[in-house]
């Protein structure tokens, strides 16, 4: 099974589009395999599935295997009772196909298999050749129409310098951010550590301001403070927004980029703006460049750029480490952009990992740190770096050559390059200058002047969030939607499997894009994200239902036991079939909600599944459960689902048994079949085919289909409350979904 499973992903390019013809073959091979439907039962033009089945060969080695040669004693005889037992000539039978007259065992070989001698024992395939598939065209090679920029602004045309061009919706910023005293304290393994220490500066609107340091001097960490995201640690000194501390909607009142672009890869360009929008000033004024999905890594990067920019922060924007990963000449395109907005009003920090010279010099001030977050410099770069590079000389470095990258050279003299040697203790040396007392100074008066201006009212109004809940639920709803229209393998995988695996992986990636981005920027809540993706599911779930419904309740004849309740079963049926659907969606989420990894949640989903299903009261009776064990037959979802579709179906139902279900049962001398089974029939039931018979009478075990359903504990009148009780499970999936969600992820923000 391994190699067919290998072959299918080989032929296909998706996961969606490998797990359906999985599923539909496995269903067909395990019907065909000879113990759900026996190969007397099946249709000639379908038998030769059979024949093909590897699973057949192996399940019919393991029945020989296991059977042969072995009698088991009958639990149920015909007849039995008080008026059989003073009879010498009595030969009872066993209630079982294939018992003998006279025989209280059974040899069940003799009925499951053909007696004849393994021929699975040992499977072979002939090794074939495959042609081999054209290679995909990478996902850096995209289509020349597609153009390297994001936003355009229509005053300049559709000129190749897309991109570059600041769009008029982008506002000018007037907030200063300063932070002052700046300490981060974690603990990791139950020791405390300080990952940023006494930091200080400031971002002012149209500034670059370049965040530089060695790898795990806190780069990172620092953007994460400041633009409030961290959310564990406790962090000292005052960060304030035009000297006042920063307010509950600050969050949103901020954009960050963060280093991994993760984007929705079916929406276009033009829609991850809209949706990033808070108004419809930025679309309208500006001009999208060609959408497509698979764009490169500079492609990527602007359109996260261009998402922040899109929601017109209040305040400043984050970048972290918008060059990493992307060559010499992309490099230098991302930062001319982010030259270019803060030329146009925008107040810009972003980290920064050497640099080259030129990228250098486009920024204006720099706040160089060290490891363990300690800082070395912060203020202007200067001209040519000429700033920057006295005040390190000033204090003992060696001299920084005409020809040599200042960036390069400070990593260096700091001792933050590789293979540097540093003996200069320069964070005691920067806590101890002038400049550091000169920037404590600045922030000090930015703050008294600041604070004593009237509060700025920023062009949206104050809350955790934009818009009103609903407002975000329909939004977010729609988006999914067009997602799950847009990936038409998705959709089609679902009608043929139903199954809540491909519904996991959707999840996990749509919560990972919320993490991400979403939930941080407060453009929606945690619960609008998991409220939006049940309710997205419901569309596709009810067609499923309605055409399992259509395929399935009909063509098998179920609709002739209706009789007179013809329309209230076909309704009762549709909504128990409908309510499944909804509980495999809801049960998705629920398995999913609260576990960090898809296969933990979905090895467990399949545990619990399998359990409800061993347990439901089919393959097992409730009877012959263990006491124990009988609770799982009351909390079983499917006990309540297959018993009202069992009912549905077939209650109220005359049974005629098949020629090899008849029991063969002989009667005393002078009495009919009638006569003698009267008794018995009177107490357990069943039908005789000709009462006046003698000799050998064919007797039915089961008259009624309500007999059979009562030994399974499922009764027609009941089954108003199964489609109660499955609307309960949806319910009970639903709550546990937002409380595991809480419990694990929400509470953090």
């Amino acid at each position: 099974m391994s190699m067919f499973f290998r072959m299918v992903g080989l032929l296909s390019s998706t996961h969606a589009q490998a797990m359906a013809p999985v599923a539909v073959w496995l269903v067909n091979l395990i019907i065909s395999i000879g113990f759900v439907l026996l190969p007397r039962d099946m249709k000639p033009w379908l038998r030769w599935i059979r024949f093909l089945n590897p699973m057949g060969y192996t399940f019919e080695s393991l029945m020989i295997n296991e059977f042969h040669d072995r009698q088991f004693q009958c639990s149920i005889v015909v007849p039995a009772g008080s008026a059989y037992t003073n009879l010498s000539n009595e030969k009872p039978i066993c209630a079982t196909i294939g018992a003998i007259p006279g025989q209280t065992y059974v040899e069940v070989a003799a009925e499951l298999v053909s007696a004849q001698r393994p021929k699975g024992d040992v499977l072979l395939f002939r090794r074939s050749r495959r042609s081999q598939k054209a290679r995909r065209m990478d996902i850096e090679e995209v289509p020349s129409s597609i153009e390297s920029a994001v936003l355009r602004d229509p005053k300049y045309g559709k000129s190749s310098d897309c991109g570059y061009k600041v769009p008029l919706g982008i506002e000018k910023q007037t907030s200063i951010l300063t932070w002052d005293g700046l300490s981060y304290d974690v603990k990791i393994n139950g020791k405390a550590r300080r990952l940023l220490n006494e930091v200080d500066g400031w971002v002012k609107p149209g500034t670059l301001t370049a965040l530089m340091g060695a790898t795990g001097a806190g780069k990172t960490t620092l953007l994460d403070v400041l633009a409030n995201r961290a959310s564990v640690g406790i962090v000292t000194g005052q960060i304030s927004v035009n000297g006042h501390p920063r307010s509950q909607s600050f969050q949103r009142e901020t954009g960050y980029v963060q280093q991994a672009d993760i984007h929705i890869s079916i929406s276009t360009v033009r829609e991850a703006l809209n949706f990033s929008a808070q108004a419809d000033a930025v679309t309208r004024e500006t001009e999208l460049c060609q959408p497509g999905d698979g764009l490169n890594f500079e492609q990527r990067k602007r359109l996260s750029i261009a998402i922040e920019m899109a929601a017109k922060p209040a305040l400043l924007p984050f970048l972290d480490e918008p060059t990493s990963g992307l060559d010499s000449q992309t490099a230098w395109s991302i930062c001319k952009l982010l030259q270019k907005l803060a030329n146009s009003g925008q107040a810009i920090l972003c980290t920064i990992h050497q640099p080259s010279a030129i990228l250098f010099q486009m920024f204006d001030q720099l706040l160089l740190l060290e490891s363990g977050g300690k800082p070395l410099y912060f203020g202007d770069i200067g001209q040519d770096a000429a700033t920057i590079t006295a005040y390190f000389e000033n204090h003992g470095a060696r001299p920084c050559h005409e020809d040599e990258n200042p960036a390069e050279w400070l990593l260096d003299v700091t001792g933050a390059a590789v293979g540097s040697i540093n003996t200069t203790d320069w964070s005691e040396i920067w806590r101890n200058s002038s400049q550091k007392k000169q920037v404590k100074k600045l922030i000090l008066n930015m703050k008294e002047e600041l604070s004593a201006l009237p509060t700025q009212q920023h062009r949206i109004a104050r809350g955790e969030y934009v818009v009103p809940f609903l407002t975000q639920l329909w939004t977010v709803t729609a988006r999914n939607f067009e997602q799950d229209w847009r990936v038409p393998s998705y959709l089609y995988s679902k009608i043929l499997l139903s199954t809540g695996t491909l519904i996991m992986e959707k999840f996990v990636h749509n919560r990972a894009l919320f993490e991400a981005r979403e939930r941080p920027s407060k453009i929606y809540s945690w619960r609008v994200f998991l409220s939006s993706i049940i309710i997205a599911e419901l569309p596709s779930q009810t067609v499923i239902a309605v055409l399992v419904f259509i395929c399935w309740y009909y063509p098998i004849g179920m609709f002739r036991n209706a009789g007179p309740d013809l329309s209230e079963r076909g309704a009762l049926m549709f909504l128990l079939i409908w309510s499944y659907c909804l509980f495999t969606s809801t049960f998705s989420h629920m398995m999913v909600a609260g576990i960090e990894h898809i296969g933990t949640a979905v090895n467990l989903a399949q545990l619990l599944y399998m359990l409800s299903l061993i347990f439901c009261g089919v393959l097992v009776r409730p009877s012959a459960l263990p006491g124990f064990w009988l609770f799982m037959n009351r909390v079983s979802p499917l006990t309540y689902l297959i018993g009202g579709m069992a009912v549905t179906g077939l209650a109220n139902t005359p049974i005629n048994c098949a020629p090899l279900e008849l029991l063969v049962i002989q009667t005393p001398l002078n009495q009919t079949c009638g006569q003698y089974l009267a008794s018995y029939i009177r107490t357990v039931g069943g039908r005789i085919l000709d009462p006046d018979a003698t000799g050998d009478c064919e007797f039915c075990p089961v008259a009624e289909t309500n007999d059979a359903l009562a030994a399974l504990g499922f009764f027609y009148g009941q089954r108003w409350r199964d489609v109660g009780l499955m609307l309960v499970y949806i319910t009970f999936n639903v709550a546990v979904a937002f409380v595991l969600y809480w419990l694990a992820r929400g509470r953090n923000g």
